[in-house]
């Protein structure tokens, strides 16, 4: 470098157009002299494909353990989504807590109460649906639902998921539902609740979900929750029939949104009692993995809805309308059956349904009866 520059300053000062002063030519020679002087770059002790490397590393390793140490948070209560607010569009049963009123449904749950307290607010859901959650054994039965859970659960659009915790309500059962190890901040991990009740608390600063059950399952037990209907008919009638004929005039499925799997399966018995095909395919689960032919397939074959096939299914509804007890059985948080017996005969019946988890909406197995 050194002698580069003393070549490159004999050769301006031999070079140097006669047009300039004396003072430009000292000035020019200024500058390369300062050159000559700057220091050297120094090598880098690591090739820069290896340094590059190696900083990935690092901070692979640091978000990694950030991520632990927040799940480790997050099972003392918090919900492991992001800070951002709700937003309407992904979560759809959000409300306003400013506009929100008594006697307004969401998914499930009907608005029974609004309090306003001095420095905080409490509304109250009524209703009944199943829930899946990691449960934590503090002072406090708290619990993170899973992501899919969420969205059956009303959320205010002024909160975010990392300022709401969740608690179940307690009396002298509730914490014994649970398979507990002995030490506390144990978690029982995808526990299937039946939830009755929600109270939302909001204040300034965080909300504070509580919500009271009447029955747990472990699911990964293979466990499941039944709830019975009994002196019941499956004969539609009233606002179901109100909503399967809205429902059969333009097939969205967001009008099914909050029936449980029994509705969904009095919904299906009324429209093959009525040879009405197309709402009885619409309420079937759709997609690849479920086998279920498409609209053309199904009404262009004729053992799907033929004349034989309709009689069977005026028979058999018949029938069915004479049984008064019904179990609806959930067996995971997106699976379940509703079983009955039929009067003339001795083995009970299985009909099975699956959970569109795009929609939250119940519908029914492709060949449910079992």
């Amino acid at each position: 470098m050194d002698k580069k520059l003393k070549n490159l300053k004999t050769q301006f000062e031999h070079d140097i157009p006669t047009s300039f002063t004396n003072k430009d030519r000292q000035l020019v020679l200024k500058k390369i002299s300062k050159e000559s002087n700057r220091k050297q770059r120094a090598t880098p002790f690591l090739p820069k494909p290896i340094t590059a490397v190696l900083g990935a590393a690092v901070l692979f390793f640091g978000l990694m353990v950030a991520n632990q140490q927040w799940n480790i948070v997050n099972l003392s209560g918090t919900n492991a989504n992001n800070g951002s607010v709700i937003d309407e569009s992904v979560h759809s049963l959000s409300f306003d807590p400013e506009t929100i009123k008594v006697g307004e449904q969401f998914g499930a749950f009907t608005v029974s109460k609004i309090e306003l307290k001095k420095d905080h607010t409490i509304i109250s859901f009524e209703g009944t649906d199943f829930i899946t959650a990691d449960v934590a054994n503090d002072a406090k039965l708290l619990f993170t639902p899973k992501d899919y859970s969420l969205d059956l659960l009303p959320i205010s659009n002024q909160d975010s998921l990392s300022n709401i915790s969740f608690a179940i309500s307690e009396n002298e059962k509730t914490r014994s539902m649970f398979s507990f190890s002995n030490q506390d901040g144990a978690i029982a991990e995808d526990q299937l609740m039946e939830v009755n009740q929600i109270q939302y608390h909001i204040n300034d600063t965080e909300s504070f979900v509580t919500v009271e059950i009447s029955g747990v399952s472990g699911t990964n037990l293979g466990e499941s929750i039944t709830y019975s209907y009994d002196e019941v008919s499956v004969e539609v009638t009233g606002e179901l029939l109100s909503i399967y004929k809205e429902y059969a005039s333009d097939k969205n499925d967001m009008v099914l949104r909050g029936l449980k799997p029994f509705d969904i399966f009095k919904l299906y018995y009324h429209a093959r009692s009525i040879e009405d095909f197309e709402t009885v395919h619409s309420l079937y689960i759709k997609g690849d993995k479920y086998g279920t032919p498409s609209l053309e397939e199904f009404l262009g074959d004729p053992k799907f809805w033929g004349a034989t096939y309709a009689e069977n299914d005026q028979a058999f509804y018949e029938e069915l309308k004479q049984v008064r007890a019904f179990n609806e059985v959930y067996v995971s948080e997106t699976e379940s059956a509703v079983n009955f017996t039929l009067p003339s005969h001795e083995y009970g019946r299985h009909f099975s349904l699956t959970k569109d988890t795009n929609t939250n909406v119940w519908k029914v197995n492709w060949i449910p009866m079992q």
